[in-house]
């Protein structure tokens, strides 16, 4: 849904924030202002969904 626009990015990055503070996502990170994300993530994940990319092509950020 973030990658097509139905989600803002703020919002989507605040979910992820919220998923490294519960420790659900492991990273040495601190965040604590909003989490920027590359433009590029974005298309990655696009791409993903149309699965014109494999899980093992995803970059690991």
């Amino acid at each position: 849904m973030w990658h097509d626009g139905q989600i803002r990015d703020m919002d989507y990055s605040f979910s992820i924030k919220n998923l490294i503070d519960c420790g659900i996502i492991k990273s040495n990170v601190m965040v604590n202002t909003e989490l920027k994300l590359p433009t590029w993530l974005k298309n990655d994940a696009n791409w993903f969904a149309d699965n014109k990319i494999s899980k093992e092509d995803m970059p690991i950020v």
